[in-house]
């Protein structure tokens, strides 16, 4: 009986390796950041969708060459697989140089350490890994996984990486972080808040009780960007999975509507709103690290160390009430040219608004309207585009402007971008219709959406790359 316990034993324990062994690169990153509780930022690059959708091979005279090289990477490290990294919150405002992790797939380890020290490379061997160590870098092989590390003054690359692989290799629970991880995306970044708040504590002098009562709120909070590059747009998507509590100190209203509509009337090219509560950030810093502001200046230096000196007791809620809105009005000629006018709102703060008061009167002879109630200050650049003369005309795509606490957006649409200081890259520009920001508690999304909707955005940005090196070669 006891031989057959025995026997069982080792058959479960020689399976779990075996599992732990043929599991993806994904699962063993989600391992790694669980046994890391520094690690506040974490995702991946997927390379191979990147790459085919710029539709490299096309590329005219290099893209030959590129697939050629594209072919040896792949097999050396797998580009079927994306690229994986993780990096630590920094310990300090001053130094504020966090560690950085890099992980990819082995598709040939003996391959591998054979092309890096053909390339000059130094590499230790040993049968765990293959080693590399110089200044501020080290990365290792293994069988089936690169780790590269890199951070300033870096002096002990072999040991982190002794770390990092026996944390890649131990157990890979289901939590967030393996959520955010398998999430589809072009480009996929994680931040842990419980880490990052952690690391927070540590250089803002927080009091014991402090650190219990953040820890708490912030316990399995996470926030999720995920980037996709797509058929005539770019679209960066924003996820907050946090705690209702430390949503609350988000400080959003519902919409921006009030805002909105302080912003006069006409056509707008561009807007920015927001309807936010300063008081509520400022509790937070209040309630958990009064001194975060003066440590920010200190580190900053004597005007940042000033300005913020200048808020008084109320903090950033005393610069503004988190109410603020400005739209640049106006649309351009039949020739592209365009002379911008401003409309603007802002709830002035009470370190802020005895200055405001003395300084108004100075801005009225340049001004169309600008008038301060209280502490709510509205202005107008041009009679064009007061209130009374109907709504905002606001361009296509850009419908859902006010929808939502913080909002903006860019039309693109007939500007001659040569009059901008592009130093040439304006015909970069020049592809893009409009771009819109949208964002609440909950999260957001940014839309950069192009004019050609036929082609996906990479292969447009690709191509007009290659046109304009061609372009600056002839001339």
């Amino acid at each position: 009986m006891k031989k057959i316990l025995l026997l069982s034993l080792a058959l479960l324990l020689f399976s779990a390796c075996n599992d732990r062994k043929n599991r993806s690169i994904y699962e063993d990153v989600s391992a790694f950041i669980e046994k890391n509780q520094s690690i506040s930022y974490f995702g991946y690059v997927d390379v191979k969708s990147i790459l085919e959708k710029s539709d490299y091979e096309s590329i005219e005279k290099i893209g030959a060459e590129i697939a050629k090289e594209v072919k040896l990477f792949d097999k050396l490290i797998s580009k079927n697989q994306p690229i994986f990294i993780a990096v630590e919150g920094p310990s300090d405002l001053e130094s504020n140089v966090p560690l950085m992790y890099v992980f990819a797939e082995v598709t040939n380890r003996d391959s591998l350490v054979s092309n890096i020290q053909k390339k000059g490379f130094d590499i230790e061997k040993s049968k765990m890994f293959d080693l590399h160590e110089s200044g501020d870098v080290a990365f290792a092989i293994t069988d089936n996984r690169v780790i590269f590390i890199t951070k300033p003054g870096l002096n002990d690359g072999k040991k982190i990486i002794e770390k990092a692989i026996e944390s890649l290799n131990s157990e890979s629970p289901d939590n967030k972080v393996k959520d955010i991880l398998s999430t589809e995306g072009d480009i996929v970044i994680g931040l842990d808040l419980t880490a990052t708040y952690s690391n927070f504590k540590n250089f803002t002098q927080m009091e014991e009780s402090k650190k219990k009562e953040l820890e708490e709120i912030t316990k399995n909070s996470y926030s999720q960007m995920v980037v996709k590059f797509e058929t005539g747009a770019v679209d960066i998507e924003i996820k907050n999975f946090v705690t209702d509590e430390l949503k609350e100190y988000y400080g959003m209203a519902s919409d921006a509507k009030e805002v909105t509509s302080k912003l006069g009337s006409g056509p707008v090219q561009a807007a920015f709103v927001m309807n936010t509560d300063m008081r509520k950030i400022q509790d937070f810093i209040n309630r958990f690290s009064p001194n975060l502001l003066d440590e920010i200046g200190r580190n900053a230096g004597g005007e940042a160390q000033f300005a913020l000196a200048m808020l008084g007791d109320e903090g950033i809620a005393g610069l503004f009430s988190g109410k603020l809105g400005i739209a640049l009005m106006g649309k351009p000629d039949i020739t592209g040219a365009f002379k911008p006018e401003f409309n603007f709102y802002m709830e002035l703060g009470n370190s802020v608004l005895p200055m405001a008061k003395g300084m108004i009167g100075g801005f009225s002879a340049s001004m169309a309207k600008i008038d301060l109630v209280g502490s709510k200050l509205n202005g107008f650049t041009s009679s064009s585009f007061l209130p009374g003369k109907g709504r905002l005309n606001l361009p296509k795509g850009c419908e859902n402007f006010g929808k939502n606490p913080i909002c903006g957006f860019v039309n693109f649409e007939g500007l001659d971008m040569s009059n901008f200081d592009l130093d040439g890259n304006e015909r970069y520009l020049n592809l893009f219709q409009f771009l819109t920001v949208d964002m609440d508690s909950d999260g957001g999304l940014i839309h950069l959406e192009v004019k050609n909707k036929q082609k996906n955005v990479l292969k447009i940005l690709v191509d007009e790359a290659s046109q304009d090196i061609k372009d600056r070669v002839n001339s």
